[in-house]
């Protein structure tokens, strides 16, 4: 990791306008996010011998690969709570090269925690004369989603958070996209981040877009080679 990705900018969360809302007030310090390192991912970097290094090897010719890595880090405030974040993703380059760049892998693809569900049960006693109902509670533990990310081989990309019964939305998270693009070309990638944020005082819930200054919201494409290790651990590339 780059010592520019650990460096966290703060950003305010302005209001989006909503029919019959009032315009709202904008929320400093509740957001911030490291900058972007976007940087390709050189072949000579991975050992002989390997699939990886065998295929990226194969693909020089025509396919240049990168290694996205995005940070956000989210801090409520006293009595509020994100209730849903998305920090989305597009690609392109210059206009002149034929085929676009795309997320050829995600991570992470998709999170779990198991949250309790209780069910009632109802059950038919026979008896002689009438078959009185009972009825109980049982309790069951189902996976929901705490992140999915969508877009995975397109263009356009984006992971969805939400909270779950056993995890809040706050603290750092960390993001990676392998992004595939034609040999040659310029890669761009223009992000967004948006949230959800229950306030207090009985408030309904409100959204936010993140206002990102211009070094975090437009990267390009380096062709300073990254780590290899940083890859997303279990991602595959075919």
């Amino acid at each position: 990791m780059t010592d520019s990705a650990i460096v966290l900018t703060d950003v305010d969360l302005v209001p989006r306008i909503e029919l019959g809302a009032d315009s709202g007030s904008t929320l400093p310090r509740r957001l911030s996010m490291g900058q972007p390192v976007f940087s390709a991912i050189a072949p000579a970097s991975v050992d002989d011998g390997t699939p990886l290094g065998e295929y990226l090897r194969t693909e020089a010719g025509t396919s240049t690969y990168y290694l996205l890595d995005l940070v956000v880090n989210l801090r409520p405030d006293k009595n509020e709570s994100f209730t849903e974040l998305g920090v989305g993703v597009r690609l392109s380059t210059d206009g002149t090269a034929r085929d676009q760049p795309i997320a050829w892998s995600l991570s992470p693809l998709r999170s779990t925690e198991p949250a309790p569900v209780k069910r009632t049960v109802g059950l038919t006693v026979k008896a002689v004369i009438i078959e009185p109902k009972v009825e109980r509670q049982t309790e069951e533990a189902r996976d929901v989603n705490f992140v999915v990310a969508y877009g995975q081989r397109e263009s356009a990309f984006e992971w969805r958070y939400q909270p779950t019964a056993q995890r809040a939305l706050d603290g750092a998270l960390q993001m990676h996209a392998i992004v595939k693009a034609p040999a040659g070309v310029e890669v761009r990638a223009d992000i967004v981040v948006a949230a959800t944020l229950q306030l207090p005082g009985g408030f309904p819930k409100r959204r936010y877009r993140a206002e990102l200054p211009a070094q975090l919201r437009t990267v390009r494409g380096s062709a300073r080679p990254a780590a290899i290790e940083r890859a997303p651990a279990g991602d595959s590339f075919t």
